[in-house]
């Protein structure tokens, strides 16, 4: 592909130029489970900010997301975060989720699989 881009646009090109492959898996994934009763503590914390909207309608907190990024100022290029977040737009309810990880996808599903583990131990 690298090499018809450049023949059509007239760039220069040469494999060597590639000196690392960074990759950023994107997944939608359904669970058993919700975010937010993973952790009683956390429950008790989204309650509370729930409490100071009781006079929104509507209005509802819940734990949503799980990130891990690597320290920015530590390389010159660095992976994309690891993210595992509510889907947006889904109601919570469907348990629809979104994650990205700097891996390949197979790897992905890996973290996902072993995340959970942890979570529900």
């Amino acid at each position: 592909m690298l090499v018809s881009i450049a023949e059509a646009f007239k760039l220069k090109y040469d494999p060597n130029m590639v000196r690392k492959r960074v990759y950023v898996s994107e997944l939608n994934v359904q669970t058993d489970r919700l975010i937010a009763g993973l952790n009683r503590k956390l429950e008790g914390f989204a309650a509370k900010l729930n409490s100071l909207f009781a006079n929104e309608p509507g209005v509802r907190f819940e734990a949503s997301a799980i990130a891990f990024w690597p320290d920015p100022t530590l390389q010159a290029i660095r992976p994309t975060g690891f993210t595992f977040e509510r889907k947006i737009n889904t109601a919570y309810s469907e348990r629809k989720y979104y994650s990205q990880a700097p891996v390949d996808t197979d790897t992905h599903l890996s973290l996902l699989n072993e995340l959970e583990e942890l979570l529900v131990a």
